[in-house]
């Protein structure tokens, strides 16, 4: 595929700075597109670099001060450029019906179109909406619903009365609606507590490759609208996670958590049970979350608390054995014992 440049530009609204018939085949890196290639570069330390660029186009936030370049004027160059990537590699859904290798209950509603790939099963009572893609080797469970326009991957398991909103990708290897992590003690011996309650998520969400988001135990697992799951993540039973929330790979969340919207866990964050995040907090990478965080807050550390304070600390940390010989004398000067 090709667009001049012009068409480009026209396409996601910017302004086009340049030679607007300049033929454009394709999309690449800031140093190592090609004079027929278009790039993007976000943050100074990119724009830095556009001295070494040979791109045929660049999307940036601001004008640059690089003779001959061609350069389109976006608010959000990373946006722009992930829908002009689009325009060379626009989304091809297949919809190629059901397999005959795959095994529908014959109480299950699927609506046409859509994709059932070979060696799927799907249970009694399970609907599936319009233009669904489900990959080979997928499990869906009994009294399931799954929304228009979803994609799942190779390998999926939906477990039962999971219900799923539109346009929803869940990536290969992920299980939804596992039973969560509940054992009363009695007798020297482990009980199981019933989990009888199921998961319910949103509408354009994406969950990444084997992750868990376990069924609650009496309510439900709640996962909003628009939020985005890396993978390898674990969601416990009746956690609620707001809408357009984000977590990245590898955080762990407890039971009965409460995360609000627009929150963000940073790779490898741990959150301790019934602990509440609110709207818009932040969570480091590696903290481990042992309290509630007000809406807005940034925190950081084992135990997590404010950024700032764990910057603080980090430094006088790294400090310790310079002036560690300085304080053992301090100590002996004053008689105290250093114990």
């Amino acid at each position: 595929m090709e667009f001049r440049l012009e068409e480009i530009a026209r396409h996601i609204a910017c302004p086009l700075i340049g030679d607007a018939s300049r033929v454009i085949r394709g999309v690449g890196t800031v140093l190592q597109a090609g004079p027929d290639e278009i790039t993007f570069a976000a943050g100074e330390a990119w724009e830095r670099r556009l001295g070494d660029c040979e791109a045929g186009a660049v999307i940036l936030a601001n004008e640059p001060d690089v003779p001959g370049l061609n350069y389109i004027i976006s608010p959000n160059p990373q946006y722009d450029f992930a829908r002009v990537v689009r325009m060379f590699f626009p989304e091809r859904r297949r919809l190629d019906g059901i397999s005959p290798s795959a095994s529908i209950a014959e109480t299950a509603e699927i609506s046409e179109p859509t994709s059932i790939a070979p060696f799927v099963g799907i249970g009694p009572g399970t609907v599936v909406g319009a233009r669904t893609v489900i990959r080979t080797g997928c499990v869906v469970g009994s009294d399931v619903t799954i929304g228009a326009d979803c994609t799942l991957h190779s390998n999926v398991v939906i477990e039962d009365r999971v219900t799923i909103g539109d346009r929803t990708i869940i990536h290969a290897g992920t299980v939804i609606g596992a039973d969560g992590y509940g054992y009363v003690r009695h007798q020297g011996r482990h009980h199981k507590i019933p989990q009888i309650g199921s998961v319910r998520i949103g509408d354009d969400v994406e969950i990444g490759a084997n992750v868990c988001v376990d069924r609650g135990t009496l309510g439900d697992t709640v996962i909003g609208n628009g939020v985005k799951i890396d993978n390898l993540v674990q969601v416990a039973h009746n956690v609620t996670v707001g809408d357009n929330s984000i977590l990245i790979a590898q955080v762990g969340i407890s039971g009965s958590c409460d995360i609000g919207s627009e929150v963000v866990l940073a790779g490898r964050a741990g959150l301790k049970d019934h602990v509440a995040i609110g709207d818009g907090a932040v969570v480091a990478a590696a903290a481990v979350v042992t309290h509630d965080i007000k809406p807005g807050e940034v925190v950081a550390g084992y135990p997590a608390v404010d950024i700032k304070t764990w910057r603080r600390s980090q430094v006088i940390v790294r400090n310790l054995p310079r002036v560690w010989p300085r304080i053992l004398e301090l100590i002996k000067e004053s008689g105290e014992d250093e114990g």
